[in-house]
């Protein structure tokens, strides 16, 4: 056979490299029999492509019109370097023998150079190409892609650190009917952001129209323009949806705030400079679902993706300088420690191009480009507990001590002392956690005991369910209204059909808790529950059961919304026309804040212009608290809850221009949930005003808040 193996090796496992950087490894060319050669060639190459087709009408000879397909190309190359790391072009034929042979190679790389990138209709690409140069036979060649990062700071650009907001809003019609207004306001604390860290999302829907809004969806997403340069300059823009979250529904006349969170994954930096027929860009689009025939309200905001973070970010440690060339890691340091590189989704599948021959050897996994991925570590901010500790205590002793009446014979013979140790005592979870522990128990036998299956299952789930009787007021005909939403199901298999022998057993196992669930949630007529099941099926069908509840808490980093710590106001108008009242009212209330801590207290300014002749009665300030359950089954239905946890009145207000300050207490043992990511249940609190006016008149409007522990 001659070569057995014909091995590219670079000394960065990563195969990333940063421009200007020099790229080094080793070439090893394995021989089991003498091979004749002239030399070995080293090849680098950085180069663009671009390729797709379309479809044209043209009149052919005979007049008629015929579709033909016409291939839209472009290509740049970026830099070529070519040199022999043994013998040469003229050299006299060498002949090697048996074994292992390395070469060392290196290559600077060109400060100019843009990032790679790999998708469906272009790429920019580095690769090395090894070459056995064969006299009078076929050349031998082995080719390797590696990736090459321009760097983007995104310091760089001011404006990526400031606020970026959209507004949308749209009257619904129908006929001749016109309803108030759907609005959104969605806004990013910046618009510059790195792999790895998390877009912290405000979003605010004022649903004053009669249609319901199905759910509200932010996609992050990848905008790619190539362009062509034969047979003409064209363009071919494609639009890639990176990640996705949604919620809702938002019902008609009504008020939703939403802080999801995204964190990116690994992407090329948005700035592909040096390269004139790729285009990057990023935007996160915000779609609005609207039911019945009216279209969906979207609009997008645009947004940057760098290799080094901005400096002055709510989320973002300091940065030092990038390690020296020979360190393990490249790239910027993060609270000394440099980024990871993760794999980039899209891969080339052949790196073959028309410089390669059939002979030629590829990897036969695709290339994947790599780009750097920071590690933000927001701990979180609150911890709230659904259970008491007696509670979960109770919980553990429970689990620890097994009582069956029912199989207290098999199991005080042959199986005993059966626990479960949690890595956390009290069993409350943030999403994104692990969840380990051991199970262990004794087997209480002369001899060996068969076990048919022990395993650990995981479940997390939503349910909704109520009844309502007919007109006629019989419960036998009342209609349950329900609805399901899994979230994970997890079988953590520890043995299956087995001998035990005596003695004790203990065996480990490991759940990792999604980042995208609602916390643990009890209401009226629905929760939110996970647990954690234990099985244990032994001969003669005996089986098992126990299951235990897993507290999963909402992570809530207030740092990631500075503007709810921003003044929000409310504008209350009035207008009386009689001859008796004629006038205007106007009343402004200004909020400090929308996010506050359980135990707060809200401070709360009236500016009160009064031209009429009316007086205010009493304004009636409220914390409510909002619960809202929508089943699926057998039709779409929705109760809401509304529960009042805070109520401040006030004495009536003659006329004139008037200041007041009111305060409104927050209560310490509110409930707290983060049902974001259920579409079964909703959860807010809101702040509403109502003001009572002479004449059985009132003025009302409400302000959703944020309250965490």
């Amino acid at each position: 056979m001659g070569l057995k193996e014909f091995n590219i090796t670079f000394d960065n496992p990563y195969r990333t490299y940063y421009v200007g950087q020099t790229v080094t490894g080793r070439l090893e060319v394995v021989l089991d029999s003498p091979k004749k050669i002239r030399g070995i060639l080293l090849k680098f190459k950085g180069e663009a492509k671009v390729r797709w087709t379309e479809q044209e009408s043209r009149t052919n000879q005979e007049g008629k019109s015929e579709t033909q397909s016409v291939s839209m190309t472009g290509d740049e190359e970026y830099f070529k370097t070519q040199y022999y790391c043994f013998g040469g072009a003229n050299a006299d034929t060498t002949e090697l023998p048996i074994g292992s042979h390395i070469y060392p190679f290196t290559c600077v790389l060109p400060p100019n150079l843009p990032s790679s990138f790999e998708d469906e209709y272009g790429y920019i690409r580095y690769t090395i190409k090894a070459i056995i140069d064969r006299p009078w036979k076929f050349d031998h060649e082995t080719k390797q892609a590696f990736t090459v990062l321009s760097q983007y700071d995104l310091n760089s650009n001011p404006k990526l650190s400031e606020q970026a907001k959209i507004t949308m809003e749209k009257f619904m019609c129908c006929c001749w009917c016109q309803s108030g207004p759907l609005s959104c306001v969605v806004t990013l604390p910046k618009a510059g952001y790195v792999p790895g860290e998390a877009i912290p999302i405000l979003a605010e829907v004022d649903n004053n129209s009669n249609v319901t809004v199905s759910k509200i969806k932010f996609e992050l997403q990848k905008v790619i323009t190539c362009y062509s340069q034969f047979p003409r300059r064209d363009s071919k823009k494609s639009v890639h949806v990176v990640a996705v979250l949604a919620m809702g529904p938002i019902n008609n006349n009504s008020l939703q705030l939403y802080t999801p969170t995204m964190t990116l994954p690994p992407l090329p930096p948005s700035n592909l400079v040096h390269c004139n027929i790729i285009d990057l860009d990023y935007a996160l689009e915000i779609v609005l679902d609207i039911d019945g025939c009216h279209s969906n309200l979207s609009k997008s905001i645009p947004i940057s993706i760098g290799t080094i973070p901005l400096k002055v970010s709510p989320s973002a440690p300091p940065l030092t300088p990038p390690p020296s060339e020979g360190g393990p890691l490249l790239g910027w340091v993060l609270d000394g420690q440099a980024p990871t590189f993760g794999m980039y989704n899209y891969g080339a599948t052949n790196l073959q191009d028309r410089d390669d021959n059939q002979h030629t050897m590829f990897d036969t996994e695709p290339f994947h480009p790599m780009y750097p991925v920071y590690k933000f570590t927001n701990g979180p901010q609150s911890i709230i507990a659904i259970r008491s500790d007696h509670e979960q205590s109770e919980c553990l002793s429970l689990f620890k001590v097994i009582r069956m009446k029912k199989f207290s014979i098999f199991f005080k013979m042959v199986i005993k002392d059966l626990s479960l140790q949690l890595n956390k005592q009290n069993l409350v979870y943030f999403p994104g956690e692990t969840i380990s522990g051991y199970l262990t128990f004794f087997v209480h036998s002369s001899k060996e005991v068969k076990v048919n299956e022990i395993y650990v299952k995981f479940n997390g789930i939503a349910k909704v369910s109520w009844s309502v009787s007919d007109s006629s007021g019989d419960s036998s005909d009342a209609t349950t209204y329900s609805s399901n939403e899994n979230y994970f199901k997890y079988k953590f298999d520890i043995l299956k059909t087995t001998d035990l022998s005596p003695g004790k057993h203990s065996y480990q196992f490991i759940f990792y808790l999604p980042n995208e669930i609602p916390s643990t949630f009890k209401g009226y007529h629905g929760d939110v529950t996970y647990t954690l099941k234990v099985r244990v099926r032994v001969p003669w069908k005996l089986t098992y059961k126990y299951e235990c509840p897993i507290n999963v808490v909402p992570n809530i980093n207030v740092d990631c919304f500075p503007l709810l710590a921003l003044p929000r106001r409310m504008f209350l108008e009035k207008t009386y026309s009689s001859c008796c009242t004629a006038g205007e009212m106007d009343l402004q209330i200004t909020f400090p804040k929308t996010i506050y801590r359980c135990g707060e207290t809200i401070h709360i300014t009236l500016d009160l212009e009064n031209r009429s002749n009316v007086r205010v009665k009493d304004i009636v300030f409220k914390i409510q608290k909002h619960v809202e359950f929508i089943s699926n089954f057998p039709r779409t239905l929705k109760k809401k809850k509304v529960l009042t946890v805070q109520k401040l009145h006030t004495e009536a207000i003659t006329g004139g221009n008037r200041q007041f300050i009111y305060i409104i207490p927050i209560p310490n043992d509110l409930e707290i949930y983060d049902l974001s990511y259920c579409s079964i249940i909703n959860f807010s609190y809101l702040l509403s005003v109502t003001v009572k006016l002479g004449g059985c008149m009132k003025l009302k409007d409400s302000v959703p808040l944020l309250i965490y522990n």
